[in-house]
């Protein structure tokens, strides 16, 4: 925003992570999809925690004007986009659950919908522009690293439900883990999503594309969260009652 006005001034340090295009606001529509979903999922048996949830969605889209990274109108439209990606996500889970075999469905169109925003980001036109100074205003391959994140992130949900789902059927229960349960869950959760995500570093040497880099890492992350994860935790608690 900065660029298309000279009346806002950002922050210094956040430049660093104001890698792509202003609208919308990245940062408060991760966190509108992230928390709001899961203050959606907690209104009814954590009161408490669900207000937490959103009030730090409110925060994050206000530090993104504080900071100067974000015009009002791209954190409303980010929050926006989450919320219907919240709710969108609840259908598209209840529909697959519903009968036997649209859990496939759902991951073959997951990821023929990633590919394809992946190969259009990579080869889609970008603005070759100029600021006075001479400096680029938007690079290309900048953009496309922020891009494949998403990518991967996508990939790796999609694939990780699935597999959760056809070999797991993991539910999170509270009441009966008691709060060592879910301590002993953080920690592990932890511990593997940390695991996967740390691990692309080891192809750093061999792979010099940053774009794949990331997208292996977030493929990996995310894989990670929704069932390596739960994979642990079941081997773990098996070892605990056996």
């Amino acid at each position: 925003p900065w660029v298309r006005s000279t009346a806002i001034h950002p922050t210094e340090a956040a430049l660093p992570e104001a890698t792509g295009y202003s609208f919308p606001s990245g940062h408060t529509q991760g966190a509108t999809s992230l928390f709001g979903g899961l203050g959606w999922y907690l209104r009814k048996t954590h009161l408490p925690l669900s207000i937490l949830c959103w009030a730090f969605v409110l925060l994050v889209g206000i530090s993104r004007n504080f900071l100067g990274v974000h015009t009002p109108q791209d954190v409303i439209v980010a929050l926006l986009e989450g919320i219907a990606s919240v709710a969108l996500g609840e259908l598209l889970i209840n529909w697959a659950g519903a009968q036997e075999g649209r859990a496939t469905k759902v991951l073959v169109i997951g990821v023929i919908l990633a590919t394809a925003f992946l190969v259009f980001v990579t080869v889609k036109p970008y603005p070759i522009d100029y600021d006075a100074t001479g400096a680029l205003l938007v690079d290309p391959v900048a953009m496309q690293v922020d891009c494949y994140k998403s990518g991967g992130l996508a990939l790796g949900l999609v694939t990780g439900w699935y597999l959760e789902r056809r070999k797991l059927s993991f539910v999170v229960d509270s009441n009966t883990l008691g709060w060592k349960g879910i301590a002993r869950r953080l920690f592990v959760g932890i511990v593997v999503v940390l695991a996967f995500h740390l691990a692309p570093r080891l192809l750093a040497s061999v792979l010099t594309d940053q774009r794949c880099l990331e997208l292996i890492k977030y493929f990996l992350t995310a894989f990670a969260a929704v069932f390596a994860a739960p994979l642990a935790f079941c081997a773990v608690e098996r070892r605990r009652t056996a």
